[in-house]
């Protein structure tokens, strides 16, 4: 798949269109694959989270240069805080709000499934009497580790 076709919205193999892609306005394909037009990407990318979340983009500012030394459950706390906003810049630079909106809303759609199967794991879970081999601490441990 060539440029030419993301941005054209040419037809696939199977005979489909499909729907064109456009960047925001300042942006062109061609600057992201280059180094240039990555780190004006990274810069643009770090303004719109220190406009949504300052604490967030020092924090991940100070993680970069090496001023905070995070732990690797830490490092994973801060990308699981980062990622929707890495979500929303995406969505924002490709311009596909409206998709994007629509996942969104098929997705939620699917909570009052995804509750009940929560309450039902909860009540089996209440049920189990049994002892279990190991402790919470020695799972955090586990995990801590395999983190690593």
């Amino acid at each position: 798949m060539s440029d030419d076709d993301i941005t054209k919205g040419t037809s696939r193999k199977d005979g489909q269109a499909r729907p064109a892609l456009h960047l925001a306005s300042s942006w062109r394909y061609e600057d992201l694959f280059h180094e240039q037009g990555l780190a004006r990407l990274d810069q643009e990318f770090l303004t719109y989270l220190g406009g949504r979340d300052a604490a967030l983009s020092d924090q991940l500012a100070n993680f970069r240069v090496g001023k905070e030394a995070l732990t690797p459950l830490s490092q994973s706390t801060l990308l699981l805080a980062i990622a929707p906003h890495v979500e929303g810049f995406i969505v924002r630079l490709f311009q596909i709000e409206e998709a994007a909106s629509q996942l969104q809303a098929a997705t939620l759609s699917h909570d009052a499934v995804m509750l009940f199967k929560k309450q039902f794991v909860q009540r089996r879970a209440r049920r189990y009497r049994g002892e279990f081999p190991e402790t919470f601490a020695d799972l955090s441990h586990w995990l801590e580790d395999e983190a690593a």
